[in-house]
């Protein structure tokens, strides 16, 4: 017999929540896809860390190969000039840094055994008053650690050779893949697209040039901070007599490809060797300089040569290379800043450009090794 009982109403669901809903579902997916990526590309270090630096390598040597073919040198031969180029440079560099690095190096052990000394007496005539017997105690504390991880040295030294292996393969892999990128980055570019419908071939196109326009301008602007920061800290240390002046002002210029992060290391050990070597108002000295070279940079360089091309915050940055640090170690702290920068010129495309109610943006840029 039927019932005269209502059935059960379905409550409607206010649109706010279906909304939220549907927007956690696509970023559970993106994160899904991102996770699944990341991974992938790990396991594939080897490969791809060769390829993002042979696109660094090619940012910086495609200009003058271009400029060298369009004076009419064949591809070939004026990449090889290039690389003849960079080869020098290189050696140049080596010849100024080395002799002084293994001359000062023996300074500065001597200066470090000194400290340790000084560091000894302090414990014993300090606040501290510690005595003599605490202090050996500690010392063969340490030493007994040391002998008793023997084991984990040596397993460690063994991954070590195995690094290193993967480290000599990577360079080879780099000089090949950077070879080819300058020499024929632009008929890559163009085999790739060809196989590509119009539609996505212009897409994948404005979208090659926004990315490459935004690794040039990255690159060659961490180039010229690291080469001011590395010659005003260098200087600097040599003002003040600090031994290993000109290696720390290339350690520092190095540091400069580890947004903030670089910065602060590269400070951090030249005002250690500083205290080592020179005391502690010294190492003050340094650590207020580095200070003031980083606001110079970040204040009157940056804006100069990267705010049109790398539009991230310095909260942006930090974020990227500490995600970058803590997934991939050193490698996922190189390639952090690019990465973000890159994938936020890709969404401001979409967003922008590909949005009919938007203006769109021209695009002007050239992919490496084009010209001709």
């Amino acid at each position: 017999m039927p019932t005269d009982e209502p059935s059960p109403r379905t409550l409607p669901v206010p649109p706010r929540l279906t909304w939220l809903a549907a927007v956690a579902i696509r970023l559970l997916a993106i994160g899904a896809a991102v996770f699944v990526l990341g991974v992938v590309l790990w396991r594939l270090k080897i490969v791809v860390v060769p390829i993002f630096v042979a696109l660094f390598l090619s940012t910086v040597l495609a200009p003058p190969a271009v400029a060298l073919r369009r004076r009419g040198i064949p591809p070939l031969p004026a990449t090889a000039l290039v690389f003849l180029g960079l080869a020098g440079i290189l050696a140049l560099v080596g010849v100024v840094i080395v002799p002084p690095f293994v001359d000062q190096f023996a300074e500065l052990g001597d200066a470090t055994s000194a400290a340790l000394d000084d560091l000894r007496t302090w414990l014993q005539t300090g606040p501290l008053e510690m005595a003599e017997g605490d202090i050996d105690e500690l010392v063969e504390s340490a030493q007994a650690q040391i002998s008793e991880r023997q084991d984990e040295l040596a397993t460690g030294a063994i991954a070590g050779a195995s690094v290193a292996a993967e480290v000599a393969v990577g360079a080879v892999l780099t000089l090949v893949l950077t070879f080819f990128f300058v020499k024929d980055g632009d008929r890559m570019l163009r085999f790739g697209l060809d196989q590509m419908s119009a539609g996505t071939a212009a897409d994948l196109r404005a979208i090659g040039q926004r990315a490459w326009r935004t690794l040039t301008g990255y690159f060659q602007g961490v180039t010229i901070d690291g080469v001011v920061e590395g010659v005003l800290i260098g200087t600097g240390l040599a003002v003040l007599g600090v031994p290993l002046a000109l290696p720390l002002g290339v350690i520092t210029f190095f540091g400069g490809y580890f947004p903030l992060v670089g910065a602060v290391v590269a400070g951090a050990l030249a005002a250690a060797v500083a205290l080592v070597t020179q005391g502690f108002v010294t190492a003050l000295i340094v650590i207020a300089l580095a200070l003031i070279v980083q606001n110079v940079v970040t204040n009157l360089i940056d804006p100069l040569v990267m705010a049109r091309t790398v539009k991230l915050h310095p909260v942006v940055i930090l974020v990227a290379v500490t995600t970058g640090g803590v997934l991939g170690g050193i490698i996922g702290a190189f390639v952090a800043v690019p990465v973000a920068a890159v994938s936020f010129e890709v969404v401001d495309y979409f967003h922008n450009v590909k949005n009919p109610r938007r203006r769109s943006v021209p695009e002007t840029e050239t992919p490496p090794g084009d010209g001709g």
